[in-house]
């Protein structure tokens, strides 16, 4: 893992924010929406400029943040990740795309 972020900092606001863009809808959130969401989120901006900082290589912040929304999808699928439970996956050629699972006593 990469410094300036853990995982156990950054995923909870990776998952808080699958959750906001999905609260209106059933659409699966887009991994390039919830890099963009990353990005724009106070929280999730300063994950994000504390992994670029003290570094000689010019990755952007959309670079960092589409790495972190990578490790997030990558601990899923190794099944070491308890987000796994929260949401339903849709592979896409970009990466995963994310929707909110609905409690059993909501279908």
């Amino acid at each position: 893992m990469e410094a300036g972020f853990t995982h156990d900092d950054a995923f909870p606001v990776i998952a808080r924010l699958i959750r906001q863009a999905a609260s209106d809808s059933e659409r699966f959130i887009s991994h390039q929406e919830l890099v963009e969401a990353l990005l724009s989120d106070s929280i999730g901006a300063k994950f994000i400029d504390a992994a670029r900082a003290g570094r000689d290589d010019d990755r952007s912040a959309a670079w960092w943040a589409s790495n972190m929304v990578q490790w997030f999808s990558q601990k899923i699928t190794a099944g070491a990740s308890g987000f796994a439970r929260d949401f339903e996956r849709e592979h896409r050629p970009d990466g995963y795309a994310y929707r909110p699972l609905r409690p059993s006593n909501e279908a």
